[in-house]
């Protein structure tokens, strides 16, 4: 809601139409396409917490970096709208978890809990990871 209330105040204020629907399409973008997967938290599958999945690239993955750079200009917007709130902390929870399991990776597979179909990336088939992973 947050999100759309200020993409309505600043559209308003771009009198180009070009550049107004530029910023249409592009403000939004994140939360159209990228959040691949969300969980609000609760007492499902023993998720107490909320848990969000951010693709960031062209195969099924969530790098570390990247995934917090598509939801900081966000940010600002979160203090007056809880379902953002609640989204950006998920990606916390979820950043927090991979961390914990993988401290010397930078990206990964989607959760199994999620559903999604993890990415390959066919310019990696052959590589030899160390130390090894399930």
């Amino acid at each position: 809601a947050a999100v759309k209330k200020e993409l309505s105040r600043i559209s308003a204020q771009i009198t180009d139409p070009d550049i107004r629907q530029l910023f249409i399409n592009i403000m939004p973008n994140t939360l159209d396409t990228a959040i691949a997967w969300h969980y609000p938290g609760g007492t499902k599958d023993k998720l107490a917490y909320p848990y969000t999945f951010v693709f960031t690239g062209d195969i099924n993955a969530q790098w570390t970096r990247d995934s917090t750079d598509q939801l900081l200009s966000l940010l600002p917007y979160a203090v007056a709208d809880a379902s953002l709130n609640t989204l950006i902390a998920g990606l916390v929870n979820m950043q927090a978890d991979q961390i914990a399991a993988y401290p010397f990776a930078n990206a990964y597979r989607s959760p199994a809990r999620s559903g999604l179909v993890p990415g390959e990336n066919d310019w990696t088939k052959g590589d030899t990871v160390h130390p090894p992973f399930d």
